[in-house]
């Protein structure tokens, strides 16, 4: 099976999030480790739009709502940074706090709804939310992992994050609305 060659020099993993049936939204690190932005309509590709920053790691990106897309990065002062998208229109970019050892993965389980997960020291995996109003600080939810998570959610106030473990195994975690942090 072949593949459609999207184009751009990617650094790192990519990110994608959807939020309307035929849309897709794809941010990329580029070589100048600038973040970029391409999306597809339901008939055709977009031009690459370069978005700035200074990205060390990959990005995470997620929709919360229609028309919505939050993107998260760390920058290369291992700051926290998160891009909105809002009504065609990308907003400057938020200083979340210091202290990232590695990238973060994002999802969202309702409206104004945000769950971020990354590898803290000594290998934990810390956990932190925004209901629409306010962060949340950094929260230990489990030990043992070795890289940076995955995060998905498939129903109203649930989420399912999954990391290496570092016995080479992968880990599970879930938790709904009142569990965890």
């Amino acid at each position: 099976m072949g593949y459609d060659p999207l184009g751009g020099f990617l650094t790192s993993s990519p990110a994608v999030a959807s939020w309307a049936p035929n849309r897709l939204d794809v941010l990329i690190r580029g070589s100048d480790n600038a973040l970029y932005h391409k999306s597809w309509n339901g008939i055709s590709w977009s031009a690459y739009e370069r978005l700035g920053q200074n990205l060390e790691g990959a990005p995470a990106a997620v929709s919360r709502r229609p028309n919505s897309i939050d993107v998260f990065f760390r920058g290369r002062d291992n700051h926290l940074y998160q891009m909105r998208y809002r009504r065609s229109e990308w907003r400057k970019p938020i200083d979340l706090g210091g202290g990232l050892h590695s990238d973060v993965a994002v999802s969202s389980w309702g409206p104004d709804r945000l769950d971020l997960f990354r590898k803290g020291d000594d290998n934990t995996l810390e956990h932190r939310s925004w209901d629409g109003t306010s962060w949340t600080d950094w929260v230990i939810i489990g030990t043992g992992i070795i890289d940076t998570p995955a995060a998905v959610s498939w129903g109203p106030s649930r989420i399912d994050v999954l990391a290496l473990g570092s016995n080479g195994q992968l880990l599970h975690k879930h938790f709904s609305s009142g569990q965890g942090s």
